[in-house]
């Protein structure tokens, strides 16, 4: 059971909550397949979105919560948008090797800078150049071709990081914003985000 104030979310007993993602004015709840968007005060129940594999991560992108990315246990990055309550778009971020699957273990979008940071079994990936305002906007009035060309200015860059990396938290209080990678066996991985270029620095 997820508790905000004096009320509640029942999760089926079955399911366990995998993540929890707060915005402005909602609050989205992962449960086993399934996605629950909620208002963040009443807890009145907005959306219900269902998956084919466990969702490992949600993280809310674009202002005023305009789109959800959930992430399945699959590798399956799909990106809803809230107002339609449709999936514009799902890809495979992490791939099946050995017939084992990798995956996806943490979401942050960086609404300053416009960033997608994907963390999972052994890589990280680093999505830029991402326009959620412009994106509303084209699915609003029936854009297609526009946000289509929106996606195709989408720039990718991943790099291989340790498989114990376990959380992402990106500090812009400096002059150059700063993503830290904690890792198990008290290493941690900084990453310095410079002329679209990631920079990997090791502190012992």
């Amino acid at each position: 059971m997820w508790c905000s104030s004096n009320n509640s979310v029942q999760l089926d007993a079955t399911n366990q909550c995998a993540a929890i993602c707060t915005g402005g004015e909602r609050v989205a709840v992962a449960s086993g397949n399934s996605v629950n968007v909620h208002l963040k005060n009443s807890l009145r129940e907005l959306l219900q979105l269902n998956f084919e594999s466990a969702v490992n991560a949600v993280c809310w992108a674009g202002k005023e919560e305009r789109f959800l990315l959930v992430a399945e246990h699959s590798g399956y990055l799909h990106t809803v948008h809230v107002k339609s309550e449709r999936v514009i778009n799902c890809e495979r971020v992490y791939q099946t090797f050995n017939d084992v699957s990798s995956t996806v273990t943490q979401l942050l979008y960086a609404e300053d800078a416009s960033m997608l940071f994907i963390l999972g079994s052994g890589s990280l990936h680093c999505f830029r150049n991402l326009d959620y305002v412009a994106l509303d906007q084209a699915l609003c009035e029936g854009k297609l071709e526009k946000a289509a060309s929106l996606k195709q200015q989408i720039c990718h860059t991943s790099l291989s990081v340790s498989p114990t990396a376990t959380c992402l938290v990106l500090d812009f209080n400096k002059q150059l914003p700063t993503l830290y990678i904690l890792v198990c066996l008290s290493h941690m991985y900084t990453i310095c985000l410079l002329l679209n270029m990631l920079v990997l620095v090791i502190l012992a």
